[in-house]
């Protein structure tokens, strides 16, 4: 068929789903109409499984899913995790430091496989409850689970723009951060990030993908547009991603970005392959 062998990881916010944070009808038809010509369709998002599933789940995925913006693999069929990596000790420590720092303007939550920790409920933090289709409860700092899958900061731009190179520059070779848009950062195992979980799952997965195709519209999706194939992003993305794209879409995640790449994908790939 068509696409026999071709792998579309797609990232959900911004990418896949609208503004308002809703799958867009034509992504969804798209992507149905992709898996019956031969493909194979998952995701490479920072929420975890029970959030994604909310999203995809009438596309029929087929392949594992990249969560919690690498620190997850899971198999949607099986309904498990294929590897889960963790922040460890020392990442916690500082993490938690960044948060006695700038508790009084940021919203601050551990995120675990079965639920959302917030060292407190405020305007910042709870913005997260609605969208993550888990648990969501407070805890001070010392009662805080351990090992959580990652640490997010939610804030205005402007603390972002100064907390975020601070939490970077301090986890050079501890752990992972990354944003994924102007309101957040994250805080992941060392190893975690998309691009090289999804390598590893092909690697246990060997044989069955030819080419990976992965589309995406923020910072956070670099490293897997980066191990990709082909690379596709969202209309109106960052320089970062579009100078390194070998197909930007004509329509913006409110009109079906994703849809729009299926449409042009025979005619992408056959383009790579000349």
């Amino acid at each position: 068929m068509r696409f026999d062998g071709v792998l579309l990881l797609s990232d959900l916010d911004g990418t896949f789903l609208n503004d308002s944070v809703a799958p867009v009808a034509a992504n969804t038809e798209a992507v149905k109409r992709f898996i019956n010509n031969g493909g194979l369709f998952s995701v490479a998002s920072g929420r975890p499984p029970q959030s994604a599933l909310r999203y995809i789940g009438d596309c029929g995925v087929n392949f594992p899913a990249v969560l919690f913006n690498g620190a997850m693999a899971y198999d949607f069929e099986k309904e498990k995790p294929l590897f889960l990596l963790h922040p460890d000790r020392e990442t916690e420590k500082a993490v938690f430091g960044f948060y006695e720092e700038y508790k009084d303007r940021v919203g601050f939550i551990g995120y675990y496989e079965d639920k959302l920790v917030t060292a407190e409920r405020n305007r910042y933090s709870q913005i997260m409850e609605p969208f993550e289709a888990l648990p969501f409860t407070e805890a001070p700092l010392s009662e805080m689970p351990f090992p959580a899958v990652k640490y997010l900061f939610i804030a205005e731009p402007e603390t972002i723009n100064e907390l975020y190179p601070k939490i970077k520059e301090a986890g050079r070779g501890r752990y992972r951060a990354t944003s994924a848009g102007k309101y957040f950062v994250e805080i992941l195992a060392s190893e975690a990030d998309k691009g090289t979980t999804m390598r590893r799952v092909l690697e246990m997965r060997k044989g069955e993908v030819k080419t990976v195709v992965a589309v995406g519209d923020y910072l956070n999706d670099l490293c897997i547009l980066e191990k990709a194939d082909v690379k596709a992003v969202v209309k109106g993305a960052p320089k970062a991603l579009t100078d390194i794209a070998d197909y930007v879409t004509q329509k913006t995640n409110n009109e079906g970005a994703v849809a729009d790449l299926i449409d042009n994908l025979e005619a992408i790939l056959n383009a790579k392959a000349r």
